[in-house]
């Protein structure tokens, strides 16, 4: 009985061990390494721009819809809006995302309502969340 009772504890704690391997693999909490098909570390930016009121009187923020968002590789490219990596308008909720790119330092220019708001971002193989505001 003791041997049957050790076997049946070890298994317990081995299925224990390739449930909890199983579950820090899953992408369930949204923050993970991406790769690509060449192996090479990618990654995404998860970019969400707002409109702030500056009235006096407390007014709600908005969210800014369809803001022009466009990344460049280098200060002089995003200076002289020459050679964008990739752009693209966010969505009714305020937000634009770039998945799958080359772990870079990347310079984003975001238009909404002619105002153009710049931001640097070290992307690494991972997830960057990224708030743009405008004023």
């Amino acid at each position: 009985m003791n041997r049957i009772t050790r076997i049946a504890g070890s298994l317990l704690l081995l299925c224990f061990f390739v449930l909890m391997l199983n579950a820090c693999s899953k992408e369930d909490d949204g923050i993970r390494k991406d790769t690509s098909i060449d192996g090479q570390f990618r990654g995404t930016i998860k970019l969400t721009a707002n409109h702030i009121y500056r009235l006096s009187i407390p007014q709600e923020d908005s969210l800014a819809e369809n803001a022009k968002i466009t990344l460049y590789r280098t200060y002089e490219d995003l200076s002289y809006e020459k050679s964008p990596v990739i752009s693209g308008t966010t969505d009714s909720l305020g937000r634009a995302n770039f998945y799958q790119l080359p772990d870079s330092v990347y310079y984003i220019n975001a238009v909404y309502n002619n105002e153009s708001v710049e931001e640097q971002v070290n992307l690494s193989g991972e997830i960057n969340f990224v708030e743009i505001n405008f004023y």
